[in-house]
């Protein structure tokens, strides 16, 4: 009689523990629950919020699902533009179109070197063959220099090529006139350099 007291106290301690715990030697399983039940939580509103239809950027009443390729924005049938790339919105469309960004140090060693060549052999042609071109001639100067930058650059613009271009007139033509004995306050050398200075910067940093 003794031992089976003692048997049906073990066994109902051993179902005890199958109800409090899941049996001896494993513990409670209300962390792992825990963790199940949080992870599915997640995972739910992860989904529910990836089926959420936003408004267009530039059209907030139309509902799409389209994003533009370049800044991710939302953007609707209507106000989308088709490039190589994929669908873009208007804004990032015209930046591509002009190219702007910072350009490398490759690219910027590429357009420094396009420069000062063009700038120096302007520079000869403004010092020996021209006497005197005026305005217009300075302009034109400028202006093959910020495009032979913008062209090396890949045609991209950008504030720092703008400086380059700058700084290549001032080597190639200043340079140059001291080779040569011209005065850099003559106005064979003093115009090309305001006057071209300032269109080989507005053309290679993007302003026209």
């Amino acid at each position: 009689p003794g031992r089976q007291r003692n048997l049906g106290r073990q066994g109902n301690l051993g179902r005890q523990g199958s109800l409090d715990g899941g049996g001896w030697g494993k513990g409670s399983n209300t962390g792992a629950t825990v963790v199940r039940d949080s992870s599915y939580i997640e995972i739910a509103m992860a989904t529910e919020s990836a089926h959420v239809v936003r408004g267009c950027v530039n059209h907030p009443e139309v509902e799409t699902r389209l994003t533009c390729s370049s800044c991710g924005d939302p953007i609707c049938a209507r106000c989308m533009v088709s490039t190589v790339v994929g669908q873009k919105c208007p804004r990032c469309a015209k930046q591509s179109a002009r190219a702007r960004g910072t350009p490398d140090s490759l690219l910027t060693f590429r357009a420094f070197g396009a420069g000062v060549a063009v700038a120096a052999l302007g520079a000869l042609l403004l010092l020996k063959v021209v006497l005197f071109g005026g305005i217009l001639l300075a302009a034109g100067y400028g202006f093959l220099v910020g495009e032979a930058v913008r062209q090396a650059a890949r045609k991209r613009v950008h504030p720092r090529l703008g400086g380059i271009a700058v700084l290549a007139i001032l080597i190639g033509l200043g340079g140059l006139a001291l080779l040569f004995g011209v005065p850099p306050l003559a106005p064979k050398v003093l115009l090309p350099l305001l006057v071209g200075g300032g269109v080989a910067f507005a053309r290679a940093s993007g302003v026209f």
